[in-house]
């Protein structure tokens, strides 16, 4: 693996369509988003079996990026110029290629509302259970916002905010050790730069961060409809403290998660009557009832004025092949991964999307900062066979997709 040196001082905006995450995300152009390194995460899209590797986010690399104070206190992340591309040839990309697509923000989306729900709409009646998380959890979260998904301003705020105060989310890796790992002896001169381009940056004020460069799977869509869903209860996955097991015990008990082993943590879906995005958060996502539940999947294939059936088997087939893939991964556990549904919110019809079935319609898993195999890094424990938990999200999902288009077709 190289390491390559891009244009720096390209300023990253906050990604628009994210919809869930605890980490913020940025966008380098149209076709690549940046998030928050996890080296887990890192090492587990680097050794990606090939079987699943359609149903994942293309791997670009991972990209050095700086937080620079700006005037009046103001903080913007920018390039550092500094890019690793990832290690198998077909995923690797030129630092022209990275930059082709310029600036990350679609024109048309910049007046476009993202509305959220009000806190104090979270109720029994609509389809919630009563618990810790769903009322007045979050003080800073936003609701609606104009340009962007609320949930992603949130985060963005958020991440530049925990990086001044020298807080983190997981375990900060060392970039320089991990800049040194990616280059041969004979790159002695590019770590030198590294480390006077490090210096410098610590001279100026300046923070370093590291971030996955990947595909943007909804780049091909005018108004891109996402759900993000939670798949499995984690109650068998070890080395947690008691703290983080009696966490997933309660959101298993008091969600959607103990009935189906899924939950919503977030979604955006395009509503053609009003030109907005309606948007949901892990927060409304953790009060719904299994009902509920339901709800909120049939408000995600709906565009205000119809339901968007056209799409349902697409989704059901592609979920189908991923649990395909997924029952033959044996020592695999996708311990707090998503599933993450898209599909264009432009479309009008089912002639709409005729041939061009893959560029309007997507499932992926998302999300690997837990997950483990056998050998996998030092993990020590090891298990037996395919995931059960996720294949059994994946079955009631199926299903609950087929009733939905069932009652429509009926």
């Amino acid at each position: 693996m190289t390491s390559y040196t891009m244009t720096p001082g390209q300023e990253l905006e906050a990604y628009v369509h994210q919809v869930s995450g605890r980490a913020h995300m940025l966008s380098l152009n149209k076709t690549t988003l940046c998030k928050s390194l996890a080296f887990r995460e890192w090492k587990f899209y680097v050794t990606l079996p090939k079987q699943l590797q359609p149903f994942t986010p293309k791997l670009k690399g991972l990209l050095y990026v700086l937080l620079e104070k700006g005037n009046n206190n103001s903080h913007r992340f920018t390039t550092s110029g500094l890019w690793i591309p990832p290690p198998t040839p077909s995923g690797q990309i030129s630092a022209d290629e990275q930059l082709l697509d310029g600036a990350s923000d679609p024109t048309m989306l910049r007046q476009t509302t993202f509305k959220g729900l009000d806190r104090m709409q979270y109720d029994e009646t609509n389809g919630f259970t009563r618990h810790p998380w769903t009322i007045d959890k979050d003080q800073e979260a936003l609701t609606e916002a104009v340009g962007k998904n609320p949930w992603s301003l949130r985060q963005h705020r958020r991440e530049i905010n925990r990086t001044l105060r020298g807080d983190t989310l997981r375990k900060e890796v060392d970039l320089q050790m991990l800049w040194e790992a990616t280059s041969s002896g004979s790159d002695r001169v590019k770590n030198e730069e590294f480390a006077k381009m490090f210096t410098k940056m610590q001279r100026n004020g300046n923070y370093m961060k590291a971030y996955l460069l990947l595909d943007d799977v909804t780049s091909r869509y005018r108004f891109p409809c996402v759900v993000d869903l939670k798949i499995g209860t984690q109650l068998e996955r070890s080395g947690c403290s008691d703290e983080k097991k009696d966490k997933h015990v309660n959101l298993t008990k008091m969600s959607s998660t103990g009935s189906i082993g899924i939950r919503l943590a977030g979604m955006q879906v395009f509503q053609a009557t009003t030109g907005q995005f309606l948007c949901r958060d892990k927060y409304y996502g953790r009060g719904l009832s299994t009902e509920g539940f339901k709800e909120a999947l049939r408000q995600f294939l709906h565009n205000g004025q119809r339901l968007v059936a056209e799409v349902i088997p697409h989704i059901i087939v592609r979920l189908k092949e991923l649990r395909s893939v997924v029952a033959k991964q044996d020592s695999f556990r996708f311990y707090a991964s998503s599933v993450l549904i898209s599909y264009d919110g432009a479309l009008n019809n089912s002639s709409d999307l005729g041939e061009h079935t893959p560029s309007k319609v997507g499932v992926h898993m998302i999300d690997f900062a837990h997950s483990t195999f056998k050998e996998f890094l030092d993990d020590k424990i090891v298990y037996d066979g395919p995931d059960h938990d996720c294949l059994v999200a994946l079955d009631n999902l199926i299903i609950l997709l087929g009733e939905l288009f069932d009652r429509k077709s009926s």
